[in-house]
Parts: structure tokens; C-alpha cells; sequence
């Protein structure tokens, strides 16, 4: 909680921090002023709900942060404001409701993130003004929930992504505006069922 709730507080940037591998949990949660954060490439983990609560932040630029390979639970989530994500490459896996709420993100571009294996529960759900979203071949599971209440998605195409064994339930739940869902065959059968066109 090291700078948390500090309402005044816009700009962080923590790339003077050279040999900075670990940024805690809770530590910029519900800073309602900050605009932007910078991260340094050496950092390998973000605690859990580092960024939540970040009403005015509008950018999250983690693509040179080439050592992080999870994004924890809840870790920039409920973030109003946010229209921009970038995720660096070898990331491996999105943790539990990640970027829940975020209701102003309109794309998320997971194809540079070319080592992602997984994303968790929730992790992308209640974002209201999502459109689009890419996922990369390499993801082999999907949560329960990734997607679900995603009011401004139109179609999901998930068919480049070969390895993916596992779709949660209610992956798509509450999408009222999906009408085009595409898998590829490695999807166990039924696993989508119920949504409204699943190619």
C-alpha cells in the first residue's frame, strides 16, 4: 500500500529503478489522479491489484517489460478510464479478473504476446465498450467468464488458436451484441454452446 489512495498523485515512473524486479500488491491502487505510470524492462512481477482503482489512468504500456511473465489478479482492474493495453511478449499468463471493469477499452491486441499460454477467470470481463480482441495461437485455455458481460462485442475469432483445449464456462456470457463466434476444431465439442453463431 506504499502509494496507494494518494489522491493527488498523477505521473510515477519507475524506470531510474534499474534493478527493480518486484512491484507489490496494492501499491498505486485507487489513485484517482494518475494518468501514467512507466515501468522499467527489468521488472518480472506486478502484484496483485497494483493499478485497480485508477479512475483517470487511461494508458498501461508494459511492452518493454520483457521479463514479466504474469499479470496477476485484479491487477489493473476497475480502471474506468482505460483505453489502452500493450502486453509484452513473453508473457505467459492473465490472472483472475485482470482487467475486470475497464469500460472504456475498446481493443485488446494480445498478438505480440507470442508465449501467452492462458488467461484466467474474469479476466477481461465487464468491459462494456470492448469491440475487438485478438488472441494469440499459442493460448491453450480460457477461463470461466474471460469475456463475459462484454456488452459491445460484435464477433470473436479464436480460430488461429490451434492449441486451445479448455473454454470456461460462460466464456461469452451476457454479450448482447455478439453475433460471430469462430473456434477452430481443437475446442471439445459443446464447450461454446448456446451462443448465438459458432463457426
Amino acid at each position: 500500500w506504499v502509494l496507494s489512495q494518494c489522491p493527488r498523485l498523477a505521473s510515477v515512473d519507475f524506470t531510474p529503478c534499474e534493478r527493480l524486479h518486484s512491484i507489490g500488491l496494492d501499491v498505486l491502487r485507487n489513485c484517482d489522479a494518475l494518468e501514467r505510470v512507466v515501468l522499467p524492462p527489468s521488472l518480472q512481477e506486478l502484484g496483485a491489484s497494483m493499478l485497480s482503482e485508477c479512475a483517470s489512468l487511461v494508458s498501461v504500456d508494459l511492452s518493454a517489460c520483457v521479463a514479466l511473465r504474469r499479470i496477476d489478479h485484479y491487477t489493473v482492474a476497475d480502471c474506468e478510464a482505460l483505453e489502452r493495453v500493450l502486453l509484452p511478449p513473453n508473457l505467459e499468463g492473465i490472472g483472475v479478473d485482470a482487467f475486470w471493469g475497464c469500460s472504456a477499452l475498446k481493443s485488446i491486441d494480445l498478438g505480440a504476446c507470442v508465449a501467452l499460454r492462458s488467461i484466467d477467470d474474469g479476466a477481461f470481463s465487464f468491459c462494456d465498450a470492448l469491440e475487438t480482441v485478438v488472441i494469440p495461437p499459442s493460448v491453450e485455455e480460457l477461463g470461466a467468464r474471460v469475456l463475459s458481460s462484454c456488452g459491445g462485442l460484435q464477433r470473436v475469432d479464436l480460430s488461429s488458436c490451434v492449441a486451445l483445449r479448455r473454454v470456461g464456462r460462460g466464456t461469452l456470457r451476457n454479450c448482447g451484441a455478439l453475433k460471430e463466434v469462430h473456434v477452430p476444431s481443437t475446442v471439445p465439442h459443446g464447450a461454446l454452446k448456446g451462443l448465438p453463431t459458432v463457426e
